[in-house]
């Protein structure tokens, strides 16, 4: 058992160095690591990569799901850098449009060799794999993670993404810009001549 004293030493230590409620270990002293961890302080997400949680709620999935999009931008900046990776099309056009669901699976293309998905908390996973034919020439932001522009994710999604989402494509198509932008994505890869 930890004292009241060790444990806000050790949850200073952790909030000097978190980031949106995410801590990488090397980071975190591993006596602080420690003490929190056994005190419920600490959410493993994966190797080397913990979360702040409240320890009055043991086996909830509020900690993860509060922290699943800042979780995301730093493990995929640490890991390909910060123009490495972009999220496939169809995840993409989620963020697009604003889907407050957390996915079960993210997919991830990337520049470099990477093709592994990496299990999360609560079911959730990214698959991550290099593509550099799929791999934008721009890319946008959202909640600090690269996607595909909004005409490139349209004109790459499968057509299976049309079929289970059609509200989302409602609201893409709204939040277009121009038709043209579809248009000069169809003709620069060469789907019309």
């Amino acid at each position: 058992m930890y004292s009241r004293e060790g444990i806000a030493r050790a949850l200073g230590e952790a909030k000097a160095v978190s980031d949106d409620g995410i801590i990488r270990s090397k980071n975190l002293s591993a006596a602080a690591r420690s003490t929190l961890v056994d005190a419920g302080f600490l959410l493993r997400l994966v190797r080397g990569w913990y979360a702040l949680q409240s320890p009055d709620e043991p086996g909830s999935s509020t900690a993860w799901f509060s922290v699943y999009w800042p979780f995301l931008r730093q493990y995929l900046s640490d890991r390909f850098g910060s123009d490495g990776y972009c999220l496939s099309p169809q995840s993409s056009l989620d963020l697009h449009t604003g889907e407050t669901l957390i996915p079960d699976q993210v997919v991830v293309l990337t520049r470099k060799q990477s093709n592994v998905t990496l299990g999360l908390p609560y079911n959730t996973s990214i698959l991550m794999y290099m593509d550099k034919t799929s791999f934008p020439s721009a890319m946008e932001s959202i909640r600090g993670v690269n996607i595909m522009p909004l005409a490139v994710a349209i004109v790459k999604a499968p057509p299976v993404y049309f079929q289970n989402k059609p509200r989302n494509i409602e609201i893409v198509l709204s939040l277009l810009p121009s038709p043209a932008d579809v248009s000069r994505e169809l003709v620069r890869l060469g789907a019309v001549s």
